[in-house]
Parts: C-alpha cells; structure tokens; sequence
C-alpha cells in the first residue's frame, strides 16, 4: 500500500512538470511572437482636398474581418471603410463653378489601385461608388477649382493585345466621354454633376458632330492589301441610343470632305480653305459661310460659332466664325518662358484658356470674356495630364 501511494505521487509529480515546461515555452513562443517587428506593408494616402481617396487603404494596422477576408482573396488594395465614409460629407458646389474635364493616365497616379467616386449634386447629396484601374487604363476627370475636388468619370483599360483610349468632349453644357477600340467609338453622355449615363452611341469613324439627339460621322474608309479604298467613307447619321443609322452622302462626295462639326445646331464643314454649311436631311451643302482660310491649324465647335487656334513664334491666335457675320481674332495670348503650350475651348462666349509648362503640369487658368475684353485668373490645385494636353469645360448649373 505504502508503495502504491509513493508510485501514485511520483506520476503526479511527472504530470505537473509536464504542464509546467508547455507553460514555459509558450510564454517563450509568445514572447518571441511579441518582439519580431511589425513586417506588414502600410500605405500612405494619395488624396485631393474633399475629394476623398485616389490611392490606398487606410494606414492603421488593424484590420476588420471583411477587410482581412478581401486582402486574402485578392492582392489589389482596398479602400477602407472609414475612408469611403469620408467621401459622403458633403460639399458645397457654387452655382455656375467651372468643371474642366481632362484625359489622364490612371496608372500614372497608383498601380492597381481604388479610387473613390462621389456622385454629387450641387447640394452635396449623392453616393459613392469605387471604380478599380489596372495598368495602362486612362480615365476623364473632372475638376472643379472652386470646390477643390477632382473626380474619375469614366475610365477605359488598354490592354496589350486591344489597345483602346478616351477623351472628353463638351458643348453647349454637355459632357460627352469618347472611348475609342480599333475601329470603333463609344460616345456617352453624361451628367456633368453626377457622371450618371444618360445616352450613348456606337460609331464607327472619327470625324464627328453632335446636333441634339443626333450624332453625323463620316465612316472610316477600308483598304484592302493593295491599299485601295474598298469601303467606309460615307457621311452618316444616327441617332443617340439607337442602333440603325442612315447614309447621307457616299464617299468621294464633294459635300462630304473636310472635318464636320456642330455647332449652334446646324451642321458645318471645313474644307478647301472655307467653312461650310450643311443641310440636315441631306447632308448637301447650302451655302458658304467663310472663305480665304490659311493655316488652318486646329479647329473646335463652340455654342454658337466655330473657332479656329493658330500659334507662331510661342503666340497663340484665337479666331472666331459664326453662323452670321464676319469671322474676326477674338483673343491672342504669347508664353512666358517655362511655358510649353496651352489648350483652349469656349462656353456662353467665354473662352477657357488652360496653359501648361514644360513638364505638362497647369500653370495657368484663365476665362476670357471677349466680347467685354475681361480676363479672369481662376486659383487652381496642382494638375495636369501627360497623356493629352486637350481641356474641355463647363459652367455647372
């Protein structure tokens, strides 16, 4: 008995040794767990004043459960939950602030990262959604000087096998995004306030002009191996969400050569040094507008005239052609050294001068009145695009 009870103590000794020595190396393992540095990757925020976040996650280390869940199943960052939040508070947009849309590459900004979006009102109401960019996707952004905010509105990705690219284009307050793969166009409008979608149409060719609900577009010509035409061509027009469109004018047309542009509602043509005017059912020429054009340099469609940009010597010229009346020079502006070029369009007779230097960074921002001869210098954040140097703009209601 005496035996039994010394050989009863000695396992329970060997068992509370047991237990001592796991409590011993895990304390050990804990210990060494606590002093190996924190190795994970944090990042730091690429943000515009009230806009949100253009860039990555937030900074803190502690991640919720559905955060931890998302960066297991993919390597993309996200954008946290408080910092989606933020975008929501609302802004106040002043009644007729200037929006300049603008092309950018994405990639340039952050490489497989989020953005956020806020679709805004001039209230500040609206919601927001995340648009994710891979490399080589570009994008139309809108921003606003007086608000102080920068918004992605459409975005398009170019692959190596399917290159694809997108621009801006505004008239008569009107916002339209063009996206372009191969041969074909994607023309959108959208809502200048929100970037909501509110018509669209597919084309196939690359001289345009936008009257209303109604797009004309001359179809891009097809060659064969010899390089001969074979096809294309035609003067066409189609309407806005539609699928069907009409042949006006066949290719090798008299009436149908030059760029075509919309302007005032009416459909006009540049060709053989004059500017032409268009009938809308047809597509026939009736009547010529202007003549003795020389160097034509580039032209756009404002509200209610054409406008044609020439530059000599670092001086840019500025000339108007309306639907009635003689065209004349309504602005010149020279560069100052460090300035590079400038991009210009028009609104309600305003013109919008946008002048950058030699790294394609915005130096200035000017609205011209010209019909008074006033010039005013709008104060704008730091931006720019490399990848086109065309600004479009808008005064939002």
């Amino acid at each position: 008995m005496k035996k039994e009870m010394i050989l009863f103590a000695v396992v329970i000794l060997f068992i509370l040794s047991a237990c001592s020595s796991k409590e011993d190396s895990n304390d050990k393992e804990r210990s060494n767990r606590d002093s190996v540095p924190d190795t994970q990757e944090t990042y730091r925020k690429i943000s515009f004043p009230d806009v949100g976040i253009i860039g990555a996650p937030d900074d803190t280390p502690n991640l919720t459960e559905e955060d931890a869940r998302e960066e297991a199943y993919d390597t993309v960052d996200t954008v946290s939950e408080k910092s989606v939040t933020k975008t929501k508070e609302a802004v106040e947009i002043p009644k007729g602030s200037v929006a300049i849309f603008y092309r950018t590459s994405l990639s340039d900004l952050a490489h497989r990262l989020p953005v956020s979006v806020q679709d805004t009102s001039n209230s500040g109401s609206g919601y927001v959604t995340n648009i994710r960019w891979e490399a080589d996707e570009k994008g139309v952004v809108r921003y606003i000087p007086a608000a102080e905010r920068f918004d992605v509105m459409k975005t398009t990705t170019s692959y190596s096998y399917s290159k694809s690219s997108i621009n801006p284009f505004t008239i008569n307050g009107r916002v339209f995004t063009i996206t372009t793969r191969g041969d074909t166009s994607d023309i959108n409008e959208l809502d200048p306030k929100t970037a909501k979608n509110k018509a669209g149409v597919s084309i196939n060719g690359n001289s345009f002009a936008i009257l209303g609900d109604t797009i004309y577009y001359r179809e891009k010509v097809r060659t064969n191996l010899y390089d001969q035409v074979s096809g294309g061509g035609e003067l066409v027009l189609k309407k806005f969400n539609e699928i069907s469109s009409k042949e006006l004018l066949p290719y090798g047309d008299e009436d149908n050569k030059g760029s075509i542009y919309g302007v005032g509602g009416k459909l006009l043509s540049v060709y053989d040094e004059s500017v032409r005017l268009h009938d809308l059912t047809t597509g026939r020429i009736t009547q010529i507008l202007h003549t003795g054009l020389t160097n034509y340099g580039t032209f756009f469609a404002g509200d209610d005239a054409l406008y044609q940009v020439t530059t000599e010597n670092n001086v840019y010229r500025v000339d108007r052609y309306p639907l009635e009346g003689e065209a004349r020079q309504v602005a010149e502006i020279t560069l100052e050294p460090g300035e590079k070029g400038l991009s210009v369009d028009e609104e309600k007779g305003i013109l919008l001068f946008v002048v950058y230097g030699d790294t394609f960074k915005v130096t200035s921002v000017l609205l011209n009145d010209f019909s008074s001869g006033s010039v005013k210098d709008i104060p704008f954040e730091t931006f720019g695009s490399v990848s086109s140097q065309e600004y479009q703009f808008v005064f939002l209601d």
